[in-house]
Formats: C-alpha cells, structure tokens, sequence
C-alpha cells in the first residue's frame, strides 16, 4: 500500500511540475506571436503584386476568401479559417 501511495504522489509531483512549467512558459514575453522568415529568389518588383493584388494573393494563401480596399493604401483580407 505505501508503494501505491509513493507512486501515486510521485505521478501527481510530475504533472504538478509539468503544469507549472508550461504555465511559466506562456507568461514570457513574446510567448503569444510567431515569427517567420522567407528568402524569395526574386525582385520586389516580382513579389510586390503577389501581396497587394487580391486575386493573386488568394493564389498562395490558401484560407484567403476576398481582399478588399479599405482605403488607398490598406486593405482587409477576409479569411476563413477551417480550425
């Protein structure tokens, strides 16, 4: 019976540990964004229409239904997220 008792209280050490853990890792700073970065063998002259034309840029991101201009120089893009 102790050893149940030692195993049981060393599963619950664990978990406590482990909660404690992650819930350090997400109060970091920066724990909340995602960075990437993307090396295109190409002029920005190529690129640029890629990101700014709507139809093109529904090319490449796949959740992106409509682009809309919100003003000259911004624009809303209205995705649909299947998660």
């Amino acid at each position: 019976m102790k050893i149940v008792v030692c195993l049981l209280s060393g599963i619950v050490g664990i978990l406590l540990v482990a909660i404690l853990v992650l819930s350090g890792m997400t109060m970091r700073p920066g724990a909340n964004m995602a960075r990437a970065e993307v090396e295109i063998a190409a002029s920005p002259a190529e690129v640029w229409p890629w990101l700014t034309e709507g139809e093109k840029a529904k090319k490449w991101v796949s959740w992106l239904v409509e682009v809309r201009e919100a003003s000259p120089d911004k624009q809303v893009w209205v995705m649909h997220d299947m998660n």
